[in-house]
């Protein structure tokens, strides 16, 4: 976090000042994210933080974009800033080389061909989720996805019974998933495998919400569910955390 703001642009913050000592900003940041008290910060916990400022009221319309200035994002050391990419485009990304599908058409996303950018953000945020439960890995393994299906809500879904033995129900979406047959599942997989799913008529419209349930985005052991952070906004977030 430090070498974020070492390399960030604060000008956009309500009190620039604040960053004038990138260390000492870091370090009220994570005091303040870090509700696990590991000394680093999950994605989940990064996204609850700013989840509760926008439950406090914060506009995240004006604090993301900020968020990204001070952190770095898009800001290359030797040459121009990146300004190619849409929030929703960069959380598609995450992090590995996507080719642009040439069957974009319609609305869908620029680098696939069923699904929107709307809707990559969302599955983006929930690959993110369980990527954060699969034990530091960079991708979704067995167990990640199986901690994810324990904990999820299986109300939405159409079979929930399904999920009844969460351990079984994530070794068959895997084994579906998993192309490079590598044991993880990395977020263009994930991502593929639901462009496929819309390439068949699926509706992304309920399916991605189900999905956010049964993957037990959003839900607190604890309290009740997030619900303050749109879709977007999380996957903007994410890529944040991801930077």
């Amino acid at each position: 976090m430090t070498a974020g703001f070492e390399s960030g642009d604060h000008s956009l913050q309500d009190d620039p000042r604040f960053y004038e000592d990138p260390q000492a900003a870091a370090g009220q940041f994570m005091a303040a994210m870090d509700a696990s008290e590991t000394g680093e910060v999950s994605c989940d916990e990064f996204i609850r933080f700013y989840d509760n400022m926008a439950a406090e009221g914060m506009a995240m319309g004006s604090l993301i974009p900020a968020l990204r200035a001070s952190c770095g994002v898009g800001i290359q050391p030797d040459g121009p800033p990146e300004a190619q990419l849409s929030d929703a485009e960069e959380a598609a990304s995450c992090g590995v080389g996507i080719q642009q599908s040439e069957a974009s058409s319609g609305g869908s996303s620029s680098v696939y061909g069923f699904v929107t950018a709307e809707d990559v953000a969302g599955l983006s945020a929930v690959w993110e989720h369980l990527a954060s439960l699969s034990g530091g890995s960079n991708c979704v393994t067995l167990g990640g996805m199986t901690a994810g299906f324990e904990s999820g809500d299986h109300s939405l879904q159409d079979d929930p019974r399904f999920y009844e033995d969460p351990q079984a129900a994530a070794g068959q979406f895997m084994a579906a998933m998993d192309a490079s047959e590598t044991g993880e599942v990395s977020c263009d997989e994930f991502i593929r495998f639901y462009d496929n799913m819309a390439a068949e008529g699926m509706a992304m419209g309920s399916l991605i919400p189900a999905l956010r349930a049964s993957c037990g985005v959003g839900i607190q052991p604890d309290g009740p569910p997030e619900a303050q952070l749109s879709d977007a906004e999380e996957a903007a977030l994410s890529a944040v955390w991801e930077h």
